[in-house]
Formats: structure tokens, sequence, C-alpha cells
């Protein structure tokens, strides 16, 4: 995914939370028609989420759940809408391996 944009529909720290509710939340925005996946911060260490200044990082290793990749961060924030819609949560594009 480099250089490419998704949209993070959430962050579940690894200390609190098991990989399988990243997949069940994966099987939930998959039953509303997205196509979601998630990862596994560990192994994008350079992984940057939009929004904040400068671009903030997970605190914590966590899985992301999230829909992508996208060209561009406009098109990884316009699929937040229908990530928003689905899960009631606020959603943010990130890059997972950033240039």
């Amino acid at each position: 995914m480099k250089q490419a944009w998704i949209a993070v529909a959430t962050v579940l720290p690894k200390s609190a939370h098991i990989e399988a509710e990243a997949q069940a939340q994966v099987k939930a925005l998959t039953d509303a028609g997205l196509q979601a996946k998630y990862l596994d911060s560990r192994i994008y260490p350079r992984l940057l989420l939009a929004g904040a200044t400068p671009p903030a990082t997970p605190a914590e290793e966590s899985f992301l759940v999230f829909i992508g990749p996208f060209p561009t961060q406009a098109d990884a924030d316009n699929q937040c809408v229908n990530i928003s819609n689905v899960t009631g949560q606020p959603c943010v594009a990130a890059q997972a391996d950033p240039p």
C-alpha cells in the first residue's frame, strides 16, 4: 500500500482488544456492502492517521479496520461517509506506508 490512502473505520489497541473484534467489524462492514479489511499496525510502523497536525500514529500496536486503498486522501475521506453511515462512528483517512 505504498503511498496509498485508506479509510479507517476503527483503531483497536491490542492491549484492550483481540483480533476477533477486528474480524467481526470487518464482517459487519462487508455485510453492508463495503470491501473492508484490517491490518496490524506492527507491520506498518510508519502509519499516519490524517486529521492531526502533524499526522498522528497509533499510540500503541493496534488493529485497524479499513476500506481501500485509494489513490488520494480525498478518495479515502469520501468513503468515510459510507463507513460512518454503517458504524455510527467517526472515520479517518490514513496512509499505511507514507512517502
